[in-house]
């Protein structure tokens, strides 16, 4: 008979291996999907973020996110008028749990919906820094209200 194979560790999941993931790798990661929006975050001025209107998506969007998680500086992020879905918007929220420098974020005229207003009210309640969030001219639907 077959000797009895060893049980393979399971991998972390997505949101325990971002913890582990250093500025570094996530700013190769960017370059590999949006040398622009890369070279434009190694250029910006420490206190402020101007990423208005790059047509940056959901996959740059999470990269950006889990950069700004880490940031300690950064403090105003200004992010409108780009593509962020859900998932960049779920990724934002996230990020806000954690950074404790950024006091206004601009998010206005995305494309962020009901799990993003999900997401952000659970963060607004850990993240006590942020004085100021546009969320205007997005899609919100009315769960996202009621959370």
């Amino acid at each position: 008979s077959k000797p009895a194979s060893k049980p393979k560790p399971e991998e972390p999941a997505a949101e325990q291996q971002a913890e582990f993931e250093q500025p570094g790798d996530l700013l190769s990661q960017l370059e590999a999907v949006r040398p622009d929006v890369a070279i434009k975050w190694k250029k910006t001025k420490k206190n402020k973020l101007c990423f208005g209107s790059l047509g940056i998506g959901d996959e740059t969007g999470v990269i950006l996110a889990k950069l700004l998680a880490k940031d300690t500086t950064l403090q105003m992020a200004f992010l409108f008028n780009n593509k962020f879905g859900d998932e960049a918007g779920k990724a934002l929220a996230n990020a806000l749990k954690t950074n404790k420098a950024l006091k206004d974020l601009e998010l206005y005229n995305n494309q962020l919906g009901c799990e993003t207003g999900k997401a952000l009210a659970e963060a607004l309640m850990i993240n006590n820094t942020l004085e100021v969030l546009n969320l205007s001219i997005n899609q919100f639907g009315d769960e996202a209200g009621k959370a």
